[in-house]
């Protein structure tokens, strides 16, 4: 069975040590998870490629709300993309759809060429698009590595079987289960059929602080990283 990797979501310096300390095998470097997710600074991902052991992925989404985009903000972010693979990372995390909710392959062909060569992902956007499964083949034929979804349900649990379906429509792509995964779940959703397991396996961390600001953000929970580490790495010795 080939490697398994566990994609943990690190929003800061903090959770990329804890992440690779305590198992995760690759980190998708983001901001504002929030709001779904937004594209990190530079010295972010730089930090995680220094600084730990994981392969890094960023998401390139420049800002919240709709995954459709205009073209100055197609520009901007495949300028982001070039900035960010020279910075280290092997993989961005990109998603576009049109205005009547296809997935955008015109701006995925630009995100792949900003790429040049670097791994290319396509996020949950696919989770709610109007497209089927036919999707799946001409994202595969654009040169996307890998797919993060939900197997369009509210978690990847719900969404297991169709997330098996799309990783028998594929030959080179992987499907990546996320949303709601946990280590008091994954027993349920983990599969030959997956390669990669991707969740945020975070906690909330407040801050005693009287400011006006709010006072509480997002870390990575050492604990639920290792627990998810350890069980996927039990599952591959099954097959060794």
């Amino acid at each position: 069975m080939k490697k398994v990797h566990l994609e943990i979501i690190a929003t800061n310096a903090e959770s990329c040590i804890i992440a690779d300390q305590n198992g995760a095998t690759r980190l998708e470097v983001c901001t504002a998870l929030q709001v779904g997710g937004l594209t990190p600074s530079l010295s972010l991902v730089e930090y995680a490629v220094e600084f730990t052991k994981c392969d890094v992925a960023a998401l390139i989404r420049t800002r919240e709300g709709s995954f459709h985009y205009s073209q100055a903000e197609i520009k901007i972010m495949c300028e982001d993309i070039r900035r960010i693979r020279d910075k280290g990372a092997k993989a961005v995390v990109v998603g576009a759809l049109t205005s009547d909710g296809f997935i955008d392959f015109r701006a995925i062909e630009h995100f792949v060429k900003a790429a040049r060569g670097m791994n290319v992902a396509f996020q949950r956007a696919f989770d709610v698009c109007q497209d089927g499964d036919e999707a799946i083949g001409k994202l595969e034929s654009l040169g996307i590595c890998r797919l993060l979804s939900s197997g369009k349900k509210p978690t990847c649990v719900d969404g297991l079987e169709n997330l098996k379906r799309y990783a028998e429509l594929t030959t080179k792509m992987e499907i990546m289960p996320g949303s709601g995964l946990r280590s008091n779940n994954i027993a349920q959703v983990v599969s030959a059929c997956f390669s990669s397991y991707h969740t945020s396996a975070s906690e909330m961390r407040f801050e005693n602080d009287a400011s006006i600001m709010p006072a509480s953000y997002l870390v990575t929970k050492g604990e639920e990283v290792r627990a998810l580490s350890h069980f996927l790495t039990d599952y591959v010795s099954q097959f060794n």
